[in-house]
């Protein structure tokens, strides 16, 4: 389990240092919602699912700089989702949440899919998103 947590924390560092194609999908009363267009794959063993990386920055982030002058929250990323794009609902499958101390969080919605999909949430938009990129780019 150890071994797969540095992995993906690995994978994480990675994804933002190599430098993303994020595409903002939603904003509310909290902040601005972002999601990697580059880094969307379908899951292996099940063609209809992707999984994707996904941001968030706040509005008060200005105040919170790095080293080299990005919002923080604008350079770390805060979930991988997985959606199941085969479906006429909108169904989150799992959600790979980083808090501020970088600890994983996961919560699998294989049993309940629609827990935490509500109509015009974040989530509703990330997936409309999310699936209509990855149908583009299995078409072309």
């Amino acid at each position: 389990m150890r071994a797969l947590l540095m992995l993906l924390i690995a994978l994480c560092t990675t994804r933002t240092a190599l430098g993303s194609d994020w595409q903002q999908v939603s904003v509310d009363e909290d902040g601005y919602y972002f999601l990697d267009a580059d880094s969307i794959q379908a899951v292996k063993g099940n063609s209809g699912m992707i999984q994707v990386w996904v941001k968030a920055m706040f509005e008060d982030s200005d105040k919170l700089k790095n080293p080299d002058g990005h919002p923080y929250e604008l350079n770390k990323i805060v979930a991988q989702e997985i959606f199941d794009c085969t479906k006429s609902q909108y169904r989150m499958v799992q959600v790979i949440s980083y808090d501020e101390t970088d600890t994983i969080q996961d919560s699998n919605y294989s049993k309940d899919p629609m827990k935490n999909i509500t109509p015009n949430s974040n989530d509703e938009d990330a997936y409309k998103v999310a699936c209509n990129l990855w149908g583009q780019r299995k078409a072309g």
